[in-house]
């Protein structure tokens, strides 16, 4: 049992505070920092330096000298690598190692220290790291791979600190110089320790003491100033399963955060990186949008300095999506000092949304228009009917009244198609003949006879395809043409399914007319007609009247079906 010195026991009492230090360090970053890369390496870190200080109090502990080779022999694998760890963390957490390259990367950096590490498992060539060392003494002499490990670590750690800084910086990170200070002086120390004779005889191994405080500042740094992101679990959580897509934009536009919903949104068109420049992911989704000037005002809100949200709304026709409609809004966010820190940017697709509004609002335009003004047309016409069978003036008054009750009932015809297409009758679900029916029926209580005949057992190949909707539309076209210009009294509606093609006749006893010059409601049907590869004619008996003849070829609409 080795006799426990007072400088013994005050380098166990050093190392143990340390190691205290470390677990309680590494334990706040673990519950409080979001599960990221850089999270990990800087974990693994910490507890790189943590079986560091075990060993190293272990090897205090020998009790002879054999047993303080084979313990030192264990100390030195952790610290050889020690600032490879720490440079692994800086490069993850510039956004240097990707997915992509961190294999390469980590293993060249491991490289030199795995070179110098070996002999520590021989007992040939363990001089080259250790030559000699004098037990329950603290004169030790190193070996040629000890002291390349050890510049390089030295030169591993410094690149780290310089990265990390400029980073910093760039996020707008302040007292920087307090992180280079805390890391260049277990540095200073372990070098000084190494060529000032009186230190190199103080007993007590500098290095790991002044580590403790590079870790003060660092949990000060994480917690504070930000080092890593520090963002509540159920924070994070909630981020990521946001159904809209969402980006964390640091004070300087670059990216620090996105979701899920994001990487699905922007597929195909950018890799979302940790801190790519926003104003790139804008410039990609050009090609997806017609409203430049919307994308230019979207990047200069991302990096102006006013703090001011930002909303609008764009269309964007995206591989992943198609064309969709988004509501963007670019919310500031503040520091505990009101100081601006970055913004939140969310691409919330609005286009079901909008469908329905748009649809529930088609809904209760056309029952207001069936509800008030419908009644009321019915109400003016039902006044003039009467007006008609019992008033007994001159002719010009009758005629007058005559028309105003035909352009009444014309009016309720359109009113009705209008909300028709308001609220569209679905043949497709009803059926033609369904809906023709309730049509017809509907102008039968309005007085006008409509006399409706068909050859039509089984209508549903008919009304899963464009062809019932285009016979529905024809029907409501020419009635209503029938009343407003012929006022017609009756009416015959006649449809004959043949073999290969559909026949429609739609006849009146109107007043006729002698030069035909097709309007909105013949060229209408027409168009429907030629859309569908069909015929269309019509005429003007002499005797009065008005005929439409329809011919769509039904293996044509079929095929579409």
């Amino acid at each position: 049992m080795r006799l426990l010195t007072l400088t013994l026991k005050l380098n166990l009492l050093i190392y143990a505070a340390l190691l205290i230090l470390c677990v309680i360090t590494a334990t706040v970053i673990f519950i409080r920092a979001k599960k990221t890369p850089e999270f990990y390496s800087l974990t693994i870190f910490y507890s790189c330096l943590t079986l560091w200080t075990i060993l190293y109090m272990n090897e205090l502990m020998s009790s002879n000298e054999a047993q303080m080779y084979f313990n030192v022999r264990l100390t030195l694998v952790p610290t050889m690598f020690l600032g490879a760890l720490f440079l692994i963390f800086a490069l993850y957490y510039t956004g240097i190692i990707t997915p992509g390259n961190k294999i390469k990367i980590i293993f060249l950096i491991l490289l030199p220290e795995l070179l110098c590490v070996w002999p520590l498992f021989t007992t040939q060539y363990f001089h080259l790291v250790l030559v000699s060392k004098k037990f329950g003494g603290y004169h030790d002499v190193w070996g040629i791979l000890m002291i390349v490990s050890e510049v390089v670590s030295f030169l591993y750690i410094i690149a780290a600190v310089v990265l990390i800084v400029r980073m910093l910086r760039r996020r707008g990170g302040k007292r920087t110089q307090l992180l280079v200070l805390a890391i260049f002086v277990p540095l200073l120390l372990q070098v000084l320790q190494a060529t000032v004779k009186p230190l190199t005889e103080l007993g007590i191994y500098l290095t790991l003491p002044s580590l403790a405080v590079f870790c003060v500042v660092l949990i000060v740094f994480i917690l504070k100033y930000r080092l890593i992101e520090i963002i509540p679990a159920v924070s994070y959580n909630l981020f990521s399963t946001l159904n809209e897509a969402a980006f964390i934009i640091d004070n300087i536009g670059e990216i620090v955060e996105s979701n899920e919903a994001a990487g699905i949104c922007f597929k195909g068109i950018t890799e979302l990186k940790p801190f790519m420049d926003f104003k790139k992911v804008i410039d990609a989704l050009a090609q997806y949008s017609d409203d430049k000037n919307k994308l230019t005002q979207i990047k200069n809100r991302v990096t102006e300095n006013d703090g001011n949200a930002y909303e609008d709304t764009m269309t964007l026709t995206l591989p992943a999506t198609g064309s969709r409609q988004y509501i963007i809004n670019i919310l500031p966010t503040y520091s505990e000092g009101n100081k601006l820190i970055g913004r939140i940017v969310v691409f919330n697709d609005m286009t079901e949304y909008r469908s329905q509004t748009l649809v529930s609002e088609r809904n209760r335009v056309s029952d207001e228009l069936h509800d008030s003004l419908g009644n009321s047309i019915n109400v003016i016409r039902s006044n003039l009917e009467y007006v008609l069978n019992n008033f007994s003036d001159t002719e010009e008054v009758r005629e007058c009244l005559r028309v105003s009750y035909d352009k009444s009932t014309g009016a309720f015809v359109q009113l009705r198609r209008i909300v028709d297409e308001l609220k569209p009758i679905d043949i497709e679900q009803e059926g033609l003949l369904w809906a023709l029916d309730s049509l017809f029926y509907r102008l039968r209580v309005k007085g006008l006879n409509v006399d409706f005949s068909h050859n039509i057992a089984d209508d549903s190949q008919i009304s899963q395809t464009k062809l019932g909707d285009t016979v529905y539309f024809i029907c409501q076209e020419a009635i209503s043409n029938s009343i407003v210009h012929g006022r017609a009294k009756n009416i015959t509606v006649t449809l004959h399914n043949g073999d290969s093609e559909l026949k429609l006749y739609v006849t009146n006893d109107g007043s006729g007319c002698e030069n035909i010059e097709p309007k909105n409601g013949l060229n209408s049907i027409k168009g429907r007609v030629d859309s569908l590869g069909g015929e269309l004619s019509f005429g003007s008996p002499n005797g009065g009247g008005f005929n439409i003849k329809v011919i769509l070829p039904v293996p044509a609409i079929s095929d579409e079906s």
